[in-house]
């Protein structure tokens, strides 16, 4: 607060005789009196203002803003979008999470809510500042936010009825391309890079075997001798390599089989696998409660066994139930430990998702 003036109370003396200057100190007295009077009724009202201010600062919000915390009440679970979009994501979780709600009200959950991103690293940052309890995704994914946020792996979700899978690279049965090594120079068709068995798994298998991988914008790109070329071709990485756009395509060994049916060992070769890995995971993120962590595996675990939660778990994508992991997490990421490397990087920019 600034001192109130004291120049109104105090007009200028001429310092000739007329003005009294030096011949007047009467009036130079009464002067300073009123100034040092008014100096001190400045000094209580700064006092005053001081004290008001530090009671009322006491009494409402602290002056530094405190570290954001987890709601009450809420429960958050995350997944990265994949390539159907955020909508289709958010109606297929919409049931799931629904369910839960009903399951956790003994532990004071009054809503769990759908939170997807669109990143690996946006969902960990949420895990590490408690605002994301759970994070549903596919198993590399998953596995790179337990490294970067401390979460716990917590079970196994059979998505479409699936537990483990692996990839498979095929080509046509007459096709040149014998071996892995027949590759290079060659365009590959992936599915999309937010697939785990469609792109990351194989990805990184060829990565980690020393080969070189160039995204190219279209299969009719010029592919270096000394490189294996892919493109993103989603849904139609079969057709591809069926009509010859592509001489070689990379995806699910069951979907592979499922889509050309008994016929396939007869018009095509698979030329290598990768191992199988779990197809989808949970993991709990660093400091949730125990009871209540306790509390949504058993929903989790229990869903497959009453009727209300087999219709659940059906229109979560078609997953037959959840099971448990070993309490030693090395386990149960087994090969993804040794392949996540290869393409972290890609997986935390926002590429590898929910998609598979």
């Amino acid at each position: 607060m600034t001192e109130p003036s004291t120049s109104p109370m105090e007009p200028t003396q001429p310092s000739g005789p007329e003005g009294g200057g030096k011949n007047s100190p009467p009036s130079v007295t009464k002067a300073g009196s009123q100034k040092t009077l008014f100096i001190g009724v400045g000094v209580v009202v700064l006092v005053g203002v001081a004290a008001a201010w530090f009671m009322i600062a006491r009494s409402g919000q602290p002056a530094a803003t405190p570290t954001p915390k987890a709601e009450t009440g809420v429960l958050h679970i995350a997944t990265t979008i994949d390539e159907d979009g955020i909508e289709a994501d958010t109606k297929e979780y919409k049931p799931f999470v629904d369910y839960l709600a009903t399951q956790l009200r003994d532990q004071g959950i009054t809503k769990v809510e759908f939170v997807p991103k669109t990143s690996v690293s946006d969902v960990a940052k949420l895990l590490r500042e408690g605002k994301v309890d759970i994070y549903i995704d596919s198993i590399f994914p998953v596995f790179v936010a337990d490294r970067l946020s401390d979460s716990q792996l917590m079970a196994d979700r059979w998505k479409e009825g699936v537990e483990k899978y692996h990839t498979a690279i095929f080509v046509k049965k007459a096709s040149p391309i014998k071996t892995v090594a027949d590759l290079k120079g060659k365009m590959i068709a992936f599915d999309s890079n937010t697939s785990t068995v469609g792109y990351f798994l194989p990805k990184a298998e060829l990565a980690k075997a020393g080969y070189k991988l160039t995204e190219k914008k279209t299969a009719t790109d010029a592919v270096a001798a000394d490189e294996i070329g892919y493109v993103f071709v989603h849904a139609n990485v079969f057709d591809d390599v069926e009509n010859g756009v592509t001489p070689v395509g990379a995806e699910s060994e069951q979907e592979i089989r499922d889509h050309f049916g008994a016929t396939f060992d007869q018009n095509y070769r698979i030329i290598t696998t990768s191992p199988d890995v779990l197809r989808f995971a949970v993991t709990s993120r660093k400091g949730l409660d125990s009871k209540l962590r306790t509390a949504i595996k058993a929903a989790l675990l229990g869903m497959d066994k009453t009727e209300a939660g087999r219709a659940v778990l059906e229109q979560f994508s078609g997953t037959a139930k959840f099971t448990d992991v070993p309490a030693d997490s090395d386990a149960a990421y087994g090969e993804i430990q040794k392949l996540t490397d290869y393409v972290e990087d890609e997986i935390v920019r926002g590429g590898v998702g929910a998609s598979q």
